[in-house]
């Protein structure tokens, strides 16, 4: 099922609930498409403080990725990096619902060879003064936004990165409709919400209903004291 066909569904929905009454030029489906992705992370969130949504149950995947050669110094915080070879990539907006545990895998894409990866700069540090671990290749993600309003991250690596090297990340996106520019995704996939699906169409349906209805709604005739 994909976004579009949710919102086809809730659009549905107000129409025939709202008994006849015509729904206002502005009520468009992009509108619904963004309060659906909004009320996707409400229910996530409420979900995961009651124990009933596991994180592996929302993590899509990109196995696409490519590297590039943008600086990390260019941020002006990171001490120097003699030694290391450096590669760097985006990924769209990362739904930190579960904390760490919200991204399952960062690593190549065979999905065996998985690297350690840090979001927190002193745990970043920590881990490059730890002599035999430091050895491995490991992620840094810049979880300030950059111009392209995705996430920057930068693979540190001991050993040469070939050019050609692709890696695949499973984490639990903000926005799924980021991850549709990536050809490795498909919209089934991206848009395949557990049962929450269920539960996000009733409450975007619920939401429109009050507003209309109130929109619509006759006004009262006042009462003048005899």
């Amino acid at each position: 099922m994909t976004i579009e066909h949710l919102a086809s569904i809730i659009y549905n929905n107000v129409v025939s609930g709202l008994d006849g009454n015509h729904i206002d030029s502005k009520f468009s489906m992009a509108q619904i498409e963004d309060d659906i992705v909004n009320e996707r992370l409400t229910v996530i969130k409420e979900y995961a403080l009651k124990g009933l949504l596991p994180a592996n149950d929302l993590m899509i995947k990109i196995n696409c990725i490519s590297l590039d050669d943008e600086p990390i110094n260019r941020m002006g915080q990171f001490e120097d990096f003699d030694g290391y070879y450096i590669k760097h990539f985006e990924v769209p907006q990362i739904a930190y619902v579960y904390d760490k545990e919200s991204v399952s895998y960062i690593g190549l894409i065979d999905g065996r060879n998985s690297f350690p990866f840090y979001i927190d700069r002193h745990a970043w540090y920590n881990h490059r003064n730890k002599r035999f671990v430091k050895q491995r290749p490991h992620v840094f993600i810049d979880t300030a936004t950059n111009a392209n309003n995705k996430y920057d991250c930068w693979v540190i690596s001991k050993e040469r990165i070939p050019e050609e090297t692709m890696l695949m990340i499973a984490a639990i996106w903000k926005d799924p409709r980021d991850l549709i520019e990536y050809s490795c995704c498909k919209n089934e996939e991206i848009f395949n919400w557990s049962f929450i699906s269920t539960d996000i169409i009733k409450r975007v349906t619920e939401k429109y209903l009050r507003y209309y209805r109130m929109l619509y709604q006759p006004p009262t005739p006042s009462v003048v004291n005899q």
